[in-house]
């Protein structure tokens, strides 16, 4: 009976989603940011090497071997020549649409192409090539101040993906 009571309690202090204090619906969600997108088929056509360009919005690095993979913030991965430390090369640039995560295992980088897993052979790192694609395996990016993506883009094509959000 006491769970009962401290159950019920916990339901009256929890409110009711959507509304204010006061009963007024909530305002829309709002954002500083504006989704960048890109119809599926553009998406999964992007993955390339190209040559090597400044790194602009570095993210995460990973070392394989000799060398040194750089993410690129929604754009894709530097690849360096790390042989020499004190005189690293940049031999060039994996575009990748909506990239912020990579891992690797064996001779496989696997990367984010915005909602989809894709692996890519780097066993030359100066010649890669995609693999294998999982479409679909992550949630659709989010703009980075708001935990959700605004009404007025939820309802576009399921051919448009969203590969960045840009202030």
């Amino acid at each position: 009976m006491i769970r009962l009571i401290l159950f019920g309690s916990l339901l009256l202090l929890t409110g009711c989603p959507g509304f204010t204090d006061i009963g007024e619906p909530l305002e829309p969600a709002y954002t500083q940011y504006s989704p960048i997108m890109m119809e599926r088929s553009q998406m999964e056509a992007a993955i390339g090497q190209l040559p090597a360009r400044e790194i602009q919005d570095a993210g995460k690095i990973y070392a394989y071997g000799n060398y040194l993979f750089i993410s690129e913030k929604f754009q894709g991965i530097h690849v360096i020549d790390n042989e020499r430390p004190e005189r690293p090369i940049n031999q060039g640039f994996i575009r990748i649409p909506g990239c912020v995560d990579m891992a690797v295992k064996g001779t496989t980088l696997f990367a984010d192409n915005a909602t989809d897993l894709i692996g890519i052979d780097i066993s030359d790192p100066t010649n890669v090539h995609e693999i294998s694609r999982v479409r679909n395996a992550f949630p659709v990016l989010l703009p980075p101040d708001l935990g959700e993506v605004p009404e007025t883009y939820q309802n576009r094509s399921e051919d448009l993906v969203i590969i960045e959000w840009r202030r």
